[in-house]
This record gives C-alpha cells, sequence and structure tokens, in this order.
C-alpha cells in the first residue's frame, strides 16, 4: 500500500451532466429548446428592444411633425407682419411712408405719441370705424386739425399740393361745441364728395362761439387718383363717443367717424 502522506491527493473532474439535460430537451416535442432559449434571452434582458422598421417608422413621423409646426409659424409670422406694416402705413399717411415718429420730435403725453408726419393728430382704433383725435394750444387750432386729420385719412397729405388757384371757404353753424364740430367736419366732408378738394392747409378765420359759428379756408389741390394715394373712405361724421376738452394752453378733440 503506497504512502500518500504530504501529497495532495488526485481530485477527480466533475461529472459532466450535459448527456442527461440534453436527452431530455431532445424527447421534447415542437423545438421546445428553442422557445426556452427566446424566453431566458428576453428574461435576462430585461425588455424586448423595438423592431428597427417600426422604430425609424416613429422618429421620421416625429419629425414630419416638428417640420410641420415650423412651417406653420413661419406662415403666421408671414401674414401677420405685413398686416402690421399695412395698419402702420395707414396711420403715418398712406404707402410708402417715411414719418418720423412724434414721439421723437415733440415731448408728448402718451396717449398723443402716434403723432402722424409730426402733426397734431392722430388715430385711435375702434370697433369697425376710427377715432380722430387732434390737439392743439387753443380750441381753434384743435378744430382746424381735426379737419386735416380727415382729410389726411382719405388721402395722405405728404402728396398733396397747394394750387394757389384754388382756395376752398367753409362755413358751418351749430348750437353748441359739439353741433358746431360736427357741421365743420361734415361740411369738409361734404366739399371733398361733390368737389374733390383736398385741404392741405386749414385755417379758421372766424370762431365765434357765441353764435357757434365757424368760417374756414382751405388750400390744397384737386384730387386725382392718378396722381395721389387712395386712402380709407369717410362715409359720415358721427356724435358717437365726441370729446371735446380745453384748459388753459392745451385743448383736443375725439371724433368717430364711419368707413
Amino acid at each position: 500500500m503506497q504512502d500518500f502522506a504530504g501529497e495532495a491527493l488526485p481530485q477527480r473532474a466533475p461529472r459532466e451532466r450535459r448527456s442527461a439535460k440534453r436527452a431530455k430537451t431532445e424527447d421534447a416535442p415542437g423545438g421546445a429548446p428553442a422557445a426556452d432559449e427566446g424566453a431566458a434571452a428576453a428574461a435576462d434582458s430585461g425588455t424586448a428592444a423595438a423592431p428597427p422598421a417600426a422604430q425609424q417608422q416613429g422618429e421620421q413621423q416625429q419629425q414630419q411633425q416638428q417640420q410641420q409646426q415650423q412651417q406653420d409659424a413661419e406662415a403666421q409670422r408671414g401674414e401677420q407682419q405685413p398686416a402690421d406694416e399695412q395698419q402702420q402705413q395707414q396711420r403715418e399717411g398712406g404707402e410708402g411712408g417715411d414719418a418720423t415718429p412724434a414721439a421723437a420730435q415733440l415731448d408728448l403725453p402718451a396717449y398723443r405719441s402716434a403723432a402722424v408726419n409730426g402733426q397734431k393728430f392722430e388715430y385711435l382704433d375702434h370697433t369697425a370705424d376710427v377715432q380722430l383725435h387732434a390737439w392743439g394750444e387753443t380750441l381753434r387750432e384743435a378744430f382746424e386739425n381735426v379737419g386735416l386729420c380727415m382729410f389726411n385719412y382719405m388721402t395722405p397729405l405728404k402728396g398733396i399740393g397747394i394750387d394757389p388757384a384754388l382756395t376752398r371757404t367753409y362755413e358751418a353753424e351749430g348750437h353748441d361745441l359739439q353741433s358746431l364740430l360736427f357741421n365743420f367736419l361734415d361740411e369738409l366732408l361734404f366739399a371733398f364728395a361733390t368737389e374733390f378738394f383736398v385741404a392741405k392747409q386749414l385755417r379758421i378765420t372766424t370762431f365765434d362761439r357765441d353764435n357757434w359759428r365757424i368760417v374756414a379756408e382751405g388750400q390744397g389741390e384737386t384730387f386725382d387718383r392718378q396722381r395721389h394715394v387712395c386712402g380709407t373712405e369717410v362715409k359720415a361724421i358721427t356724435y358717437s363717443a365726441m370729446q371735446i376738452n380745453e384748459t388753459p394752453g392745451d385743448a383736443e378733440v375725439f371724433v368717430i367717424v364711419d368707413i
């Protein structure tokens, strides 16, 4: 008997049991091993990966939606900008206006900051109509400026010349300040509608507050569609929200006209 003292005993290699397992799996019908392997792979990964084709299709749809949103936003900006420019041109006295903002020329209150071409009048937004706002150091000057404001809305005064041979006289009467202002503007509008005369300059020679009477002179020229810019037609003067404010050294009027 050999003595193995002091020597490590040889260890038997573990016996492989794969043959028995292989035998059992081979006996399973319908290719069960493949199913077991697929389930094990899914269990190991935790989640199944999406098919590449479906993933690419989802990314393409997302890119198309983003591109469509960008195009819609650009189209909306493109439609809004011309409308804003057109409105600004009309406020400045017609197309191609090169007016310098009145706020940079005059020390005006905020509500007078939209003065047209440095004039003492502006246009205020109103539902379906427009509100004329004019001012001056005296009520006489405010009346003159609101008349020019109305003419400028129908055709920009910067394109109107002065014909020395044409001088128009206007006369109006009333029973109070509001009716006097209404009839004065109505007389100006009537002369434009019948004679096509546009006053570039207005000067009230008589401002009688006792008998409520105005006499004014206008200098300008006859409107010609071939030479002058067509603005917005004023159909009628209204009493709606009419205001006449007067303080020492300052006066202003607000008149809504039907367009």
